[in-house]
């Protein structure tokens, strides 16, 4: 079966890349993207009362940094932070960094 890379388009790095990869086909990937295309919650993000970190991946093709500072504006308290060496998973091509901007924004 052939396996398909789901990162970043070809953007970013990951010390562990296997977690990228999909057992679903190139047409059952195609499939859920477009499923998803609808997929929009941005008018509920008014509502959201908790303060909010929103991250994003400077090289994300999935979730762009312009939709991760939408979303951080539309959210009342919200903190943008845009990682700058990372694509869909700052969480493995990051890890220190965002493990700290998280403890220093929970401490807050």
């Amino acid at each position: 079966m052939e396996k398909i890379a789901l990162d970043c388009r070809g953007h970013g790095k990951s010390d562990k890349p296997e977690v990228l990869n999909s057992s679903l086909t190139q047409k059952e990937t195609l499939a859920a993207n477009k499923a998803l295309e609808h997929f929009d919650f941005r008018s509920n993000l008014p509502k959201i009362t908790a303060k909010t970190l929103v991250i994003s991946g400077k090289y994300d093709g999935l979730n762009s940094p312009a939709e991760g500072k939408l979303c951080a504006a539309l959210i009342p308290n919200a903190t943008f932070i845009e990682m700058q060496h990372s694509g869909h998973v700052p969480m493995l091509e990051e890890r220190a960094l965002l493990s700290s901007i998280i403890d220093e924004f929970l401490e807050e």
